[in-house]
């Protein structure tokens, strides 16, 4: 049994950079199903690929987008 979540926080991380979910689908090739996936937390399979991707294009750090917290 999971003793953790984790969060995703890319949703805040968009809006306070004012990029459009569209907007990180074109300039990373992340299909934006799968943005959208991230965004609302129900992305199953976390790819290293597109944490870097974003990481890259925003500017920020890993810890920005996905959190653990621990139960």
């Amino acid at each position: 049994m999971a003793k953790g979540k984790i969060i995703f926080k890319l949703d805040k991380v968009l809006k306070d950079k004012g990029v459009a979910k569209y907007k990180l689908h074109r300039l990373t090739d992340i299909p934006y199903d799968t943005v959208t996936k991230y965004c609302k937390g129900t992305i199953l399979r976390i790819s290293i690929e597109h944490l870097l991707l974003m990481c890259n294009t925003l500017k920020c750090k890993v810890e920005d987008i996905i959190e653990y917290v621990k139960k």
